[in-house]
């Protein structure tokens, strides 16, 4: 991570350097620091959204921060390097219309696409391995623990599998749930706040 760090800011100060180099005539550093601001901003909405809306996906933010950058890029810095059909454009109108797109995309895809049940249990606090699969193993470590938990939830109606060593290495106990195209919302709703009820009382996922 150390060398990743080290790569970003040489690339920022190489990206500065060039559009200083590119800018035809020399800019305020309030204007710089807007412009700089409003790239920033794009970020806002999927941290708003992470924090606040439960409904926000993965896709979505992916797509608003796309369409967000591309916005940014088209009506505010390329006009300050003199080129584009929006020079002259207000840096707040531009900066405006860039979270603006960031937003109607966001909340579009994700409500379009619907959050996925991976992605449901992760964010209720629960250890889940990544992948793009139906099976969304839940990764507990410990056998008791995994066998505790499966019967509790069959206790709460919801049916899980709980594996441990042979089936899977040692140390490395889950229980599988596995969801099919027939299973609606208001069940995989279900499933996760019984997960989450059982996770708490287990002391899996925090109070």
């Amino acid at each position: 991570m150390l060398w990743l760090r080290r790569a970003a800011i040489v690339l920022l100060a190489v990206l500065a350097h060039a559009y200083h180099r590119s800018t035809g005539s020399p800019a305020s550093l309030a204007s710089i620091g807007l412009l700089a601001f409003a790239a920033v901003a794009q970020f806002a909405p999927a941290i708003l959204a992470g924090l606040y809306w439960r409904g926000a996906t993965r896709e979505g933010v992916f797509w608003g921060l796309a369409g967000g950058f591309v916005v940014w890029i088209y009506t505010l810095l390329l006009p300050t390097l003199g080129t584009g059909p929006f020079v002259g454009t207000s840096l707040l109108a531009g900066a405006a219309l860039a979270v603006g797109v960031n937003v109607l995309l966001l909340v579009s895809v994700s409500r379009l696409r619907g959050v996925s049940l991976r992605e449901r249990m992760t964010a209720a606090g629960f250890d889940i391995r990544p992948g793009q699969h139906p099976i969304v193993p839940v990764m507990l470590y410990e056998e008791a623990l995994a066998h505790d938990m499966a019967e509790a939830l069959l206790d709460e109606g919801i049916y899980v599998v709980g594996f441990s060593y042979p089936v899977v290495p040692k140390g490395a106990a889950r229980i599988r749930v596995q969801i099919s195209a027939a299973h609606t919302d208001e069940q995989i709703d279900r499933a996760v706040e019984a997960f989450t009820r059982v996770g708490k009382r287990l002391g899996v996922v925090a109070l």
